[in-house]
């Protein structure tokens, strides 16, 4: 039986993946798109053993449809440490300028 080692585990934005996890994750076509939403919307549940299951229920997929659509239109700004300075409704389309800090 071979021992673990920290290469056999990958940094992800919603945590790390075991080398076992990056194959199957690889070999089921599981974008990390959706590792990072399963992991930001998800619900655990503790499994036997200890493990947690996490999935998104499907009522929660629905509701998050509902809140993107809602989204569509609306504007952010935000300052600095992302802190939300105002919003507002997009009638036009904005330039996207790079300002450097």
């Amino acid at each position: 039986m071979r021992t673990k080692s920290i290469r056999d585990t990958a940094s992800v934005a919603g945590g790390r993946l075991t080398l076992h996890a990056q194959q199957r994750v690889a070999q089921r076509g599981i974008r990390q798109a959706q590792i990072d939403l399963i992991n930001l919307f998800g619900v655990d549940h503790l499994q036997k053993g200890g493990a947690m299951l996490c999935f998104i229920p499907d009522r929660t997929i629905a509701e998050l449809r509902v809140a993107l659509d809602r989204c569509s239109g609306i504007a952010l700004v935000k300052g600095e440490k992302d802190v939300v300075v105002t919003a507002f409704h997009q009638r036009r389309k904005v330039d996207h300028t790079e300002w450097a800090a």
